[in-house]
């Protein structure tokens, strides 16, 4: 399969125990057309002082868009 992930700009906005975070990426395989979006992510900060992601979207706004166009 095979492909490269690059992650070209992102930030992070964190209030107490809770942080939004944003990627422009872009993925390219050989055989396939690249694809490339702004992700957006939520993250919660654990008991032990690690964050999991509560909410993974690699999307980002491109679901509104998308839903708007139906």
């Amino acid at each position: 399969m095979g492909g490269t992930l690059t992650i070209i700009a992102s930030s992070a906005v964190a209030s107490g125990d809770i942080a939004l975070t944003h990627s422009s990426w872009r993925l390219e395989a050989p055989g396939a057309d690249p694809m490339e979006a702004v992700s957006a992510e939520v993250a919660r900060r654990q008991p032990d002082g690690t964050w999991l992601y509560v909410i993974d979207n690699p999307w980002g706004a491109g679901v509104l868009a998308a839903a708007a166009a139906r």
